[in-house]
């Protein structure tokens, strides 16, 4: 009687252990696979191939495996099913752009690869596995950015300074745009403009003036990243040495001109001063004379009266 209790409360402490197990997050019965994806989304760059992983712990040789987009009509992307991928029902938009490591599914890797990424694909991916009537299923996001080479141009110079010009369009999200010098020196910017292109996909345009002067090596570089995304576009430019010879010199005729006039308007007023001080001067003697013969004259008829 004794040995039936022990058998009966082995058997409901497996019985325990066993519901445990399946309670434990993550956790699963001995000998049964996990279906593992990606916790965090997956970034890829629109015009590259991307990976989206999700792989069977253990492997299972002999699957089913469907990648599809819950949000499309039709969902599915990609259907692999008795070693063999099926293209009936999958949608249009991923035709000859998917792919299996079909010689690592023995292994549990049932990744799909996905070329000529488009803004349009980015969304959530299910990776559904089926083995013996048993579903397994997880979900990875993907997130794409679109992203551009920037253009420089020279827009202009002036005195010793050269303008420069940087645009990048077509980038999605927003990026950063700036401007360094060939030390890596952060350059400050004139105007920076930032433009929404229209569309359901909001896209970038960004644009950004810089006025630099004359350095050892005249080369300066636009840069455009996305922060967090590790995503870096830049083009460097260099400037002519004798594009700095052809900038305008400071024009010193007009100062000359009116130091020049200047001067001799001095020079005429005081010719014109002398002039007249000499002229007051021989007109004054010239009273004094007249008074002095006067005085004269006046003298002679007093002493000799007629």
């Amino acid at each position: 009687m004794i040995q039936r209790q022990d058998k009966l409360s082995r058997k409901v402490m497996l019985v325990l252990l066993y519901l445990l197990v399946l309670l434990i997050p993550g956790g699963s019965p001995a000998g049964e696979s996990q279906l593992i994806g990606s916790p965090d989304p997956i970034v890829a760059v629109a015009g590259d191939y991307v990976i989206l992983p999700c792989s069977l712990e253990p492997s299972i040789e002999s699957l089913t495996v469907e990648w599809s987009r819950p949000d499309l009509k039709p969902a599915s992307v990609h259907f692999y099913r008795d070693g063999r991928n099926l293209h009936s029902g999958k949608n249009p938009s991923y035709k000859y752009r998917t792919m299996l490591f079909e010689d690592e599914l023995v292994r549990g890797n049932v990744s799909l690869k996905l070329f000529r990424v488009k803004l349009e694909d980015e969304g959530n991916y299910t990776c559904l596995v089926v083995k013996d009537g048993q579903v397994k299923k997880t979900v990875i996001q993907l997130s794409v950015v679109v992203i551009s080479k920037p253009e420089v141009t020279i827009m202009g110079h002036s005195g010793t300074v050269v303008a420069l010009q940087c645009v990048s369009g077509g980038w999605y999200p927003e990026p950063e745009l700036e401007w360094r010098d060939s030390e890596g020196r952060l350059l400050p910017a004139d105007v920076t403009h930032r433009h929404p292109d229209p569309g359901p996909h909001q896209r970038y345009t960004v644009t950004r003036n810089v006025t630099v002067q004359q350095t050892d090596t005249n080369r300066f570089t636009c840069r455009v990243h996305l922060q967090g995304l590790n995503q870096t576009r830049e083009t460097e430019i260099h400037v002519p040495g004798d594009l700095w010879q052809l900038c305008p010199k400071p024009n010193i005729a007009v100062p000359v001109s009116v130091t020049t006039g200047v001067l001799c308007l001095v020079i005429v007023v005081i010719c014109v001063a002398v002039y007249y001080f000499r002229s007051q001067i021989k007109h004054t003697a010239g009273s004094k004379r007249e008074c002095v013969g006067l005085d004269d004259r006046d003298s002679g008829n007093g002493e000799h009266p007629p």
